[in-house]
Protein backbone atom coordinates (compact mmCIF):
# COMPACT_ATOMS: atom_id res chain seq x y z
CA UNK A 1 0.00 0.00 0.00
CA UNK A 2 1.38 3.40 -1.04
CA UNK A 3 1.29 6.04 1.68
CA UNK A 4 3.21 8.90 0.04
CA UNK A 5 1.93 12.33 -0.83
CA UNK A 6 -0.23 12.84 -3.85
CA UNK A 7 1.76 14.76 -6.46
CA UNK A 8 0.37 18.10 -7.54
CA UNK A 9 0.53 19.64 -10.96
CA UNK A 10 1.97 23.14 -11.21
CA UNK A 11 0.98 25.15 -14.27
CA UNK A 12 3.58 26.97 -16.34
CA UNK A 13 2.77 29.39 -19.10
CA UNK A 14 5.22 30.29 -21.82
CA UNK A 15 4.89 32.98 -24.41
CA UNK A 16 5.84 31.30 -27.66
CA UNK A 17 6.95 33.60 -30.43
CA UNK A 18 5.90 32.79 -33.95
CA UNK A 19 8.52 35.17 -35.39
CA UNK A 20 12.22 35.49 -34.58
CA UNK A 21 13.54 38.56 -32.79
CA UNK A 22 14.38 41.48 -35.06
CA UNK A 23 18.03 42.11 -35.79
CA UNK A 24 19.90 44.97 -34.18
CA UNK A 25 22.18 47.16 -36.25
CA UNK A 26 25.07 48.87 -34.48
CA UNK A 27 27.14 51.48 -36.29
CA UNK A 28 30.01 53.55 -34.97
CA UNK A 29 30.92 57.07 -36.15
CA UNK A 30 32.38 60.19 -34.54
CA UNK A 31 32.69 58.58 -31.09
CA UNK A 32 29.01 57.66 -31.14
CA UNK A 33 27.36 54.24 -31.26
CA UNK A 34 24.09 54.14 -33.21
CA UNK A 35 21.85 51.19 -32.31
CA UNK A 36 18.71 50.57 -34.33
CA UNK A 37 16.20 47.95 -35.43
CA UNK A 38 13.47 48.13 -38.08
CA UNK A 39 10.97 50.92 -37.43
CA UNK A 40 8.10 48.60 -38.38
CA UNK A 41 8.86 46.38 -35.36
CA UNK A 42 6.85 46.98 -32.16
CA UNK A 43 6.56 45.24 -28.80
CA UNK A 44 10.31 44.95 -28.19
CA UNK A 45 12.41 46.88 -25.67
CA UNK A 46 16.14 47.57 -25.85
CA UNK A 47 18.17 46.25 -22.94
CA UNK A 48 21.84 46.67 -22.00
CA UNK A 49 24.42 44.80 -19.95
CA UNK A 50 28.06 45.70 -19.27
CA UNK A 51 29.13 42.24 -18.08
CA UNK A 52 27.76 39.14 -19.79
CA UNK A 53 28.99 36.80 -17.06
CA UNK A 54 26.45 38.25 -14.60
CA UNK A 55 23.45 37.78 -16.86
CA UNK A 56 21.96 41.00 -15.48
CA UNK A 57 20.15 42.96 -18.16
CA UNK A 58 18.39 46.28 -17.65
CA UNK A 59 16.11 48.35 -19.82
CA UNK A 60 17.89 51.05 -21.80
CA UNK A 61 17.46 54.30 -19.86
CA UNK A 62 18.01 56.79 -22.68
CA UNK A 63 15.69 58.07 -25.35
CA UNK A 64 14.53 55.64 -28.03
CA UNK A 65 13.26 57.46 -31.12
CA UNK A 66 11.84 55.43 -34.02
CA UNK A 67 13.63 52.30 -32.76
CA UNK A 68 16.98 54.09 -32.73
CA UNK A 69 19.32 55.19 -29.95
CA UNK A 70 22.58 57.11 -29.91
CA UNK A 71 25.23 56.54 -27.24
CA UNK A 72 28.53 58.22 -26.63
CA UNK A 73 31.18 55.55 -26.57
CA UNK A 74 33.11 54.79 -23.39
CA UNK A 75 36.06 52.55 -22.55
CA UNK A 76 33.66 50.07 -20.90
CA UNK A 77 31.90 47.20 -22.67
CA UNK A 78 28.23 47.64 -23.34
CA UNK A 79 26.12 44.86 -24.83
CA UNK A 80 22.66 45.26 -26.34
CA UNK A 81 19.69 42.96 -26.90
CA UNK A 82 15.99 43.23 -27.65
CA UNK A 83 13.49 41.68 -25.23
CA UNK A 84 9.83 41.09 -26.07
CA UNK A 85 7.44 42.84 -23.71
Amino acid sequence: MWSGSIPTLQAAFLKIMSRPAPSLTIMYANNQAFVSWPSSVSGWILQTNNNLTTGTWGNYAGAVINNRVTNSTSPLNLFYRLAYQ
